[in-house]
């Protein structure tokens, strides 16, 4: 840890969160073929985030941010064959950053994410320079405490890692026009051997507002040459009322199986997807959508196609209710589907809330007909300026199992920095 001394602490300023969560999940099967007919999952969650910044005249940063997850059933007990409680603690960030803004280097130590560099976590260094006010090239060495097996992060002394990047950043970046790009070379080595080695590529291009090109891929050389992952998007406002976006998506096994659909029982596969999206503005309130997508897994070859319209109603029946329609068609791997999807929301100064509802009907391949209905209800309290809370419960049942999950979550915000208005502070939805 890095002493510092001789600083104005009032001049410093901090914003940290507190953070506790928890999500249950039950699964009961129609039959026992598996062995039994249940399947239930319990994790609690805790987040302590904190962070000074502007500490002297070179602009000191230290961030902290500690993670602990207890999944209640995670390991398993071979002696008595059950289910034990796992602990999973980790420091997700621990590092001390000199920012230097009068001059061209700037360094951090400690555990930390390079950004330009792709998903990367380092225990180490990064030393950057600023070639000009909008390019600027890094180096950076350690150890590599991330691996893709999990998603948490843990020291290990023999997995080294050292990297280099280019960025690119326009000074003239505003609402309506950004250029930025990043290329990161990184090598990573386990017990002395080079276990992979890949160029990240990420690329942002807005010439207006509402219309950009985004590009974010890993090219691998080491242990094979491929692309390891690609997303690609170009949205574009082609007038006031119409839109599109045309996308690409290629991802690996893991990727696959942190996105499967809660009812999907293949097995994880590499899977590219292209999707075309059009938005038509009717008035300023009311939204036409249309919206097709095709992919491909590549372990089977087994195919999905997707066709669906849409009808988004912003001010329904009171300013502060937005609805959502959609209905369409699916060849999905292994079924044919049609779905009707309903969403309503509800905001206000204090709260907010949400309404999913699903409908299909699923032909199987195998000649069975199952009638999936999910449904969720969430909500956002805004307690106050710094505290605020969230929860959801979802229902999703067809003729083969009945699974309900049910999050909730605590937030508390303090620090003498500004905080962001209450509703850019809402969490996102998804899993703690």
């Amino acid at each position: 840890m890095i002493a510092l001394y001789c600083v104005d602490s009032q001049a410093a300023k901090t914003h940290g969160r507190i953070t506790i969560g928890s999500t249950a999940i039950t699964e009961r099967y129609k039959s026992n073929n598996f062995g039994s007919t249940a399947n239930d999952f319990l994790i609690a969650s805790a987040r302590f985030y904190y962070k000074i910044s502007e500490l002297g005249d070179d602009k000191w940063e230290i961030v902290t941010d500690l993670r602990d997850k207890n999944d209640f059933f995670g390991k398993l007990n071979q002696e008595q064959l059950q289910l034990d409680a796992k602990n999973e603690f980790q420091v997700r960030q621990l590092s001390a950053r000199w920012i230097n803004p009068a001059g061209s280097w700037s360094s951090q130590m400690g555990r930390f994410q390079i950004s330009e560099a792709g998903a990367v976590f380092i225990d180490g260094a990064d030393t950057e320079y600023r070639i000009n006010p909008e390019w600027k090239t890094g180096f950076f060495a350690g150890l590599n405490p991330k691996s893709i097996e999990r998603s948490y992060l843990e020291f290990d002394p023999n997995a080294q890692q050292t990297g280099t990047y280019l960025t690119y950043q326009s000074k003239d970046r505003d609402w309506d026009g950004n250029k930025y790009a990043t290329h990161g070379l990184v090598q990573q080595k386990y017990k002395g051997e080079t276990e992979r080695t890949f160029l990240f590529q990420n690329i942002v291009y807005q010439w207006q507002a509402d219309s950009r090109i985004i590009h974010t891929a890993y090219f691998d050389f080491v242990p094979t040459s491929k692309i390891q992952t690609l997303n690609f998007l170009y949205q574009q406002w082609w007038t006031e009322v119409f839109s599109t976006e045309l996308g690409y998506l290629l991802i690996d096994v893991v990727e696959y199986r942190r996105n499967q659909g809660v009812l999907e029982k293949l097995a994880p596969s590499p899977y590219s997807e292209i999707h075309l999206n059009t938005d038509a503005r009717l008035d300023k309130t009311q939204t036409l959508k249309f919206s097709t997508h095709a992919g491909k897994r590549s372990i089977d070859n087994l195919q999905k196609f997707e066709v669906a319209l849409g009808y988004n109603k912003n001010q329904f029946m009171s300013a502060k209710v937005d609805l959502l329609t959609e209905a369409g068609f699916r060849k999905n791997f292994t079924s044919n589907d049609i779905f009707i999807k309903l969403n309503a929301g509800y905001f206000s100064k204090s709260w907010e809330f949400f309404i999913d509802q699903q409908f299909e009907q699923n032909k199987n391949d195998d000649g069975t007909t199952t009638n999936p209905l999910i449904t969720e209800i969430g909500a956002t309290s805004y307690i106050s300026r710094n505290f605020f809370a969230t929860g959801s419960f979802q229902r999703t049942a067809d003729e083969n199992v009945t699974i309900f999950s049910t999050q909730l979550r605590l937030i508390y915000r303090f620090g003498n920095q500004e905080t962001a208005p209450l509703r850019d502070g809402a969490p996102p939805r998804g899993a703690l």
